[in-house]
């Protein structure tokens, strides 16, 4: 998950100050929203400093894609989207020195893990498998299209079903996951 700032407004790391004031999308209570607060902190401004519209990734992207916002905060398809209109300010080790590395966790009372053993069971198996097979498509994926942006139309048209995959793979692992459920 990050943080776009739009491309229009030609901010950076180095010019940060001039967001305040500024509207931002993101959806509360989240990592998203944490990830936020640990960059505006690093730059030296508050949350008081913008003015904050509590909003899911999906809608903030759309509404983003539109011009509605000036910042935007997400993760997955959605932050790919917001990206397409602007820039984050910070990513990689920088962005990691400042927010730390976020984890999926996944947990249930022993309770219930005990009285429904199958059931967990069951979601661990389908989970494992779809987290392997992420893996994969994403080494497949980086092999086969390095760099989106150097991609001729011919290259995309021959390769369409593998790029499409590449490019929808979080939509079709998650469908993978759901579907693998539906046996509970």
């Amino acid at each position: 998950n990050n943080c776009v700032v739009r491309s229009s407004l030609e901010i950076d790391a180095d010019n940060t100050d001039e967001l305040k004031g500024k509207q931002v999308a993101l959806p509360i209570g989240t990592a998203a929203h944490s990830d936020f607060l640990a960059q505006i902190g690093h730059f030296g401004l508050a949350e008081s400093d913008f003015k904050i519209v509590d909003m899911t990734p999906v809608d903030s992207a759309a509404a983003f894609a539109s011009g509605e916002f000036d910042m935007v905060c997400g993760w997955g398809g959605p932050l790919r989207r917001m990206k397409e209109h602007g820039n984050v300010l910070l990513s990689g080790p920088a962005k990691e020195a400042v927010s730390g590395v976020i984890y999926d966790v996944t947990s249930t009372p022993s309770s219930f893990a005990e009285a429904n053993a199958d059931v967990v069971t069951t979601f661990l198996k389908v989970t494992s498998e779809m987290n392997t097979m992420y893996a994969e498509i994403q080494i497949l994926c980086t092999k086969l299209f390095p760099s989106t942006q150097e991609w001729t139309w011919k290259v995309q048209k021959q390769s369409w079903p593998l790029w499409h995959l590449c490019q929808l793979k979080h939509s079709f692992l998650i469908n993978g996951w759901v579907n693998g459920l539906q046996a509970i």
